[in-house]
């Protein structure tokens, strides 16, 4: 059936659902990746949520070492949890280190202190409206390091490569086989700690 021009313009547009937003940045809203297979029924809101097999045992691994690691003063937050920046800016953290002391009071809403340390696994935003995927992580990270949060860890596991990004310091790029220092004396090897855990990576076909 043809729509006239008349129809067309008073057709409205598709209602996104708000479980679909991922984030907000300067005051937009940035959506799961993968929301528009979940609009057009081609998949569901459980099928993009979920993280792929090898984000998940990095996480595993990473938070494993943590906890055995870390010194008593700091604690890990939960995977995606939120993070208020300010009206226009709401974030979510795959692994947030904290400072146990900063962290007392506890509410049903995002948490408006930024952690000492934040390691990101992926991108699992969609991106469309940055210029590309490394415009969104330039962004993101950029944002978090002027809220406070003093390193920004992010790792890739597409190019098994790992950003390493501070405040006023130059943005290191690693491979999996390099340790990246934590903070003091807390050091990893993403791929020694997969590696222990009897992980082996499939490679790309």
């Amino acid at each position: 059936m043809l729509i006239t021009q008349e129809k067309a313009k008073t057709a409205k547009p598709k209602k996104i659902p708000t479980s679909l937003i991922y984030e907000v940045i300067d005051g937009k809203p940035v959506y799961r990746k993968g929301y528009k297979d979940v609009l057009n029924k081609k998949k569901t809101l459980e099928e993009i949520i979920g993280s792929s097999s090898l984000q998940s045992a990095i996480i595993g691994v990473i938070v494993k070492f943590l906890n055995k690691n870390l010194p008593d003063e700091y604690i890990i937050g939960g995977a995606k949890m939120g993070i208020h920046l300010n009206l226009k800016e709401n974030m979510s953290m795959d692994i947030p280190i904290y400072e146990a002391k900063k962290i007392t009071t506890l509410t049903n809403h995002y948490t408006n202190v930024p952690p000492k340390i934040l390691i990101e696994v992926d991108i699992e935003a969609d991106t469309e409206n940055f210029e590309n995927e490394m415009d969104y992580y330039f962004t993101k990270t950029q944002k978090l390091l002027d809220f406070g949060v003093e390193k920004v860890i992010w790792i890739f596991t597409g190019a098994q490569k790992t950003i390493i990004s501070m405040p006023d310091k130059d943005w290191q790029t690693v491979n999996w086989d390099a340790r990246i220092e934590v903070m003091p004396n807390i050091i990893f090897c993403i791929s020694e700690l997969l590696e222990k855990g009897g992980f082996k990576i499939e490679k790309s076909k």
